[in-house]
Order: C-alpha cells, then structure tokens, then sequence
C-alpha cells in the first residue's frame, strides 16, 4: 500500500462567534425544526461498498450516518443527534493511482449536544461555547443546509506526507 486516506469521525465540532450580526427571528422561520443529513460529498468518487459504483456521496456507500440531526428551536439552540460515527481509512494500492481498498470502522453509539446558533441572511453559524476558534458555518439555501469543511479529507503517503487534501461538503434536508 502506498497511501493512506484518513477521515475523522463525522461528530460536528463548533466553535463560539458573535451574536452581533444575527437576523431577527422572523426571518429565520424557515431554518427551525428537524434537518437529516442527506450527503456527505467528497470531491473524488469512492467504490466503498464494492458494488461497482463509485459515488461522491458516502452516504451512498455506507450506512454508518443514517440518522444524523439536527433540530433548530427559536430559543437560538441546536439539538444535534448522532446515532453513529465513522472512521474510514483508503488505501492506494502500490504503482497504481485509483485502486482503492476502505477500511470502514461503524461506532454505533447515540449522542446529543445543544449548540447555539445564529444567523446573517443565508448563513448559519453554529457555535460550541467552550471552543474560541471559528463557527461552524454553513449556507441554507431553501430546504436545504450545506457545510464545507476544507481540506477535511487527507491522504498521506508512506511517510504520512500530505499528498492531496479535499473538501467534504455536507448536506441537511429540512424534514416536514
């Protein structure tokens, strides 16, 4: 094997911001109630579960994040529900450049924290008040609730050099 590809837990981690700029609640009508996670997009497509079809979405290829949510009350607090966590490790097999082999490690383990939130026009901040570094940002555009995180994906060579970084951009759907 040539290189390694780790990917983290999915488990959310937010960080504090100001509530100077946030939009008054009327506004944000449309960001309360329960969002599921929907996609967790990679910008390489991946054949985990072998099926002969690579997909940008894990979701598609693993069934470890199910039942990921996260409810929005007007009190400007977030209820995130995780049934599960992940740890995915990619090798590229030696003198090849898209052999892939997936070692996919499930924690099914349920979790909730209350974060707090705030928002300016389409952009949520998600914040963790024991943390002091950025929010959490993500942009909410109709039902739907997208995060980038960049650089999240991370494959190493032999000597755990960075070879290439990628974004992950994951997505909530506004349930009903």
């Amino acid at each position: 094997m040539k290189k390694i590809l780790l990917l983290g837990c999915l488990s959310i981690i937010l960080i504090s911001c100001s509530s100077d700029d946030s939009v008054p609640l009327s506004e944000t009508d449309d960001l309360l109630g329960l969002w599921k996670l929907t996609e967790w997009n990679t910008e390489t497509a991946f054949d985990i579960n072998n099926d002969g079809i690579a997909n940008t979405n894990l979701l598609e290829e693993i069934d470890c994040l199910d039942n990921e949510t996260i409810t929005f009350n007007s009190s400007n607090t977030a209820f995130v529900d995780t049934s599960s966590s992940i740890d995915i490790e990619v090798f590229v097999e030696t003198g090849t450049t898209d052999s892939f082999v997936f070692d996919v490690d499930c924690d099914f383990e349920t979790d909730s924290f209350v974060l707090n939130w705030n928002r300016t026009e389409n952009q949520v901040f998600l914040i963790e008040e024991d943390f002091e570094d950025e929010p959490l940002i993500a942009q909410i555009d109709g039902n739907t609730l997208t995060f980038t995180l960049n650089d999240a994906l991370v494959v190493y060579d032999d000597n755990f050099e960075v070879e290439f970084t990628e974004d992950f951009t994951i997505v909530y759907t506004k349930q009903e």
